[in-house]
């Protein structure tokens, strides 16, 4: 449905551009590792090295250097941009920003990897987004560009409206995998954008906090979780194997992250499991995002791991399929909390839409604690369906536009009915600004 911009649209935006939301870039301090370490002595000549890099951490085995021809060869010997570039021969460096994590925001760090064509074999490589001490998410391969060349290594993560990590510093952190060669960094940039979701929460999974039993303090109730399910595994060990129970200091110092109630798993492949009659999988959102806080007892020894997992429940056959999943061996540290993020882009003509949703939480050995379990679906404005929200999209939401309580809202404009309420209003376009992207590609 393409149509002509409504004048006011624009107008009350003061021209298009100033009116969508772009990435916001955060500040790197020599992000292009421009500035040497000793800014009165600069790298000047080809092949020039420094161990160290002025504004980061470091630790041994790491440098600034200014290539000389044969290291790019396909570049003229040139850094990505610029001219100098970092290099880690077996340590790491990283910076601890002034932003710190915000929730509802994408973030993405995106670093250039070079392989000097004048050394022998590549390390592999490591970049971290973390918040705190937190490693956030993370990009590792041993498998590099080839001889002489770069490629970009991107990191993305969603921080989720409950994200425990909220307002702590952002850190970048750069590696190499191994020790016996040198690997190259260059052009480090991270950005925020805002993310219009659409929250399934607390309304549609029933009990996700774990707050219908009635406890006392300290009480433990090993006879099944309020609206959950229980999949016992043959041979994991304990048959009272999940429950609810009153988190006391000795277990959390800080308490549970929602309530006063945290669910548990015993045993090995344990099962907590809901399954969510009334969310189907729809063919018209973007992406499910589910998170899920999961804990270290403080006054038990050792972390088994844990698997978060959101699945397809097809009710025809009562078959549960996996859709995506969490897989973490190791865990929060003793008497903290993590967040678990699950996330599940819906592909185009899925063969499960209108399938029930359901959520899986399993420990895989000692006790797991849960908390907080929230689903949310990224919706995006993308009326085209070409894998961006841009300037044609714009002009369909125009088209789309019922006003306030006017709705229906027509075929194919249910992609704008962002809050949603069976209308397309300034309301919505204030959500499509946030998810606006620019073309893509060649998409």
């Amino acid at each position: 449905m393409k149509g002509a911009v409504p004048i006011g649209i624009v107008v009350a935006c003061f021209g298009l551009l100033s009116c969508l939301a772009w990435a916001e870039p955060i500040t790197i301090t020599n992000a292009g590792f421009e500035i040497p370490v000793n800014p009165e002595d600069p790298l000047y000549g080809d092949g020039t090295w420094e161990w160290g890099v002025y504004a980061w951490e470091w630790n041994e085995g790491v440098g600034t250097g200014n290539p000389a021809f044969d290291w790019f060869p396909g570049w003229n010997g040139m850094a990505r941009e610029h001219r100098n570039i970092s290099g880690s021969n077996s340590g790491y460096l990283q910076q601890t920003l002034s932003a710190t994590l915000q929730t509802g925001m994408n973030y993405t760090l995106m670093v250039e990897i070079g392989y000097r064509e004048n050394v022998t074999g590549f390390p592999g490589y490591l970049v971290e987004l973390l918040a705190g001490d937190t490693t956030l998410d993370s990009d590792s391969s041993y498998t590099g560009p080839a001889e002489g060349e770069w490629l970009t290594s991107t990191v993305k993560y969603w921080a989720p409206p409950r994200d425990l990590h909220a307002g702590e510093n952002l850190r970048i952190r750069l590696s190499a995998l191994e020790s016996y060669a040198q690997v190259n960094f260059d052009n480090v940039r991270l950005d925020a954008r805002p993310v219009s979701y659409q929250p399934l929460g607390p309304l549609h999974i029933s009990n996700p906090g774990f707050e219908a039993t009635d406890l006392v303090y300290g009480e433990v109730d090993n006879y099944g979780i309020v609206d959950w399910d229980f999949i016992y595994v043959t041979g994991g060990g304990q048959n009272n194997g999940t429950g609810v129970q009153y988190a006391t200091p000795s277990m959390f110092p800080g308490g549970a992250p929602e309530g006063e109630n945290i669910a548990f798993s015993n045993g090995l492949g344990h099962i907590i499991r809901q399954i969510l009659p009334g969310e189907e999988l729809a063919a018209n959102i973007d992406e499910y995002v589910l998170t899920v806080e999961v804990g270290n007892r403080d006054d038990i020894p050792g972390f088994p791991g844990y698997t978060v997992q959101l699945m397809a429940f097809d009710p025809d056959t009562s078959s549960s399929e996996m859709l995506a999943e969490d897989v973490n061996p190791s865990g929060p540290g003793e008497g903290e909390w993590l967040t678990s993020i699950v996330r599940y882009p819906i592909p185009p003509e899925s063969p499960r839409a209108d399938q029930y949703l359901e959520i899986r939480l399993i420990g895989n050995g000692l006790q797991v604690c849960f908390d907080d379990v929230h689903l949310y679906a990224l919706d995006g404005g993308d009326y085209d369906d070409d894998g961006d929200v841009d300037l044609d999209d714009f002009v369909s939401f125009a088209g789309c536009m019922t006003g306030p309580h006017a709705g229906p809202v027509g075929a194919g404009c249910e992609v704008f009915d962002f809050e949603p309420d069976d209308d397309v209003d300034l309301q919505d376009f204030g959500q499509f600004q946030n998810a606006f992207t620019g073309e893509i590609g060649n998409s």
